[in-house]
């Protein structure tokens, strides 16, 4: 017998895709789902068509929360009232081909694995082109997971083990993918990936990550979610055997933010909390993680650490200067 999969979606401000979501779901060839919508006071007329459909399939499961919570605690309130014994989250301005979940659950299935994820992902514009958003070259195995997707909607999983991990959103935060995937692939003991099916993901320039492309950053989520990942690390005893992963979000985030001086800050405070790990485990780092880690250690201030960047910058490209100086001379 076919088990029951509890599909997952967050709803805010979607009145133009949502329809199109939710078809993607009700004509699944796998069929035997619960489906939960749950509603973020979306403004929108999207409650209008989540009560339309619940009568058109009865398959479909309304929540609203109380006030808007965001999407880490939206996803996290279906979460709690899912009674499948496979979870698979799904962002409702995007959608699945009609095989999707079928062939996600017979490889989780057929393996007996604890996740899977796909990774033949479609970034879909709203002038109606595609392009692929991972490109793969092998349809499905164990792979290495840097193989994998770090976004929740690419991943079909177990509900006992994500229960064990503690692999949920954390509530209040952006960036909740983040902390999701490096607990996940930090507790599976390989990764199976499938290509054979497709995810299509909209590039909705009025979500989240549409407005956060650029565009500045005024929030210290990254920091507060890369925290939460390493006192999880801490707690299952992987810190000396997986890195912390402090260096390319913040990093990127420390330049584009629109006040750098208390990123900067609250940045060097958390890595002051972990250095006694980073430094005790350092093989699991490199060259180049290390040393931004320590230029922000060092570092007193924000314009003192970009002094330190520049005087670097201005240092390679004079030591390149000479090299081709002496190269020009030879010839």
């Amino acid at each position: 017998m076919k088990k029951l999969i509890s599909v997952i979606i967050p709803v805010y401000n979607v009145e133009k895709y949502l329809e199109r979501c939710l078809d993607s779901v009700i004509n699944q060839t796998y069929n035997n789902l619960e489906i939960i919508c749950v509603n973020d006071c979306s403004p929108d007329n999207s409650i209008e068509i989540l009560k339309k459909y619940q009568k058109l399939d009865s398959r479909i499961g309304l929540i609203s929360n109380a006030s808007c919570m965001g999407q880490a605690h939206t996803r996290s309130v279906g979460y709690q009232k899912a009674h499948g014994e496979f979870i698979y989250f799904l962002d409702s301005d995007d959608w699945i081909k009609e095989d999707f979940i079928e062939k996600m659950y017979k490889a989780i299935v057929e393996k007996n694995l604890p996740a899977v994820c796909c990774t033949n992902i479609k970034n879909v514009y709203p002038d109606g082109t595609m392009s692929d958003l991972l490109k793969r070259d092998f349809e499905e195995g164990f792979m290495p997971y840097t193989k994998s997707c770090m976004m929740a909607w690419s991943w079909l999983l177990k509900k006992d083990f994500l229960d064990k991990f503690d692999c949920i959103f954390p509530s209040g935060l952006k960036y909740e993918d983040n902390y999701f995937y490096n607990v996940l692939i930090r507790s599976l003991e390989n990764v199976y990936i499938i290509n054979s099916t497709q995810y299509y993901h909209y590039e909705n320039p009025q979500s989240t990550m549409g407005k956060a492309k650029g565009r500045t950053i005024d929030n210290f989520d990254i920091i507060e979610v890369i925290d939460l990942v390493y006192e999880n690390y801490k707690k299952t005893n992987k810190l000396s055997h997986w890195s912390i992963p402090f260096f390319y979000m913040p990093k990127y985030m420390l330049n584009i933010h629109t006040n750098k001086d208390e990123f900067f800050l609250k940045l060097k405070e958390f890595y002051k909390k972990i250095q006694t790990d980073v430094i005790s485990n350092k093989q699991l780092y490199n060259q180049i993680e290390l040393k931004f880690f320590n230029e922000i250690i060092n570092s007193n201030n924000y314009s003192e650490y970009k002094k330190y960047q520049t005087s670097i910058i201005g240092a390679l490209r004079q030591n390149v200067k000479e090299q081709n100086g002496r190269i020009n001379q030879k010839v």
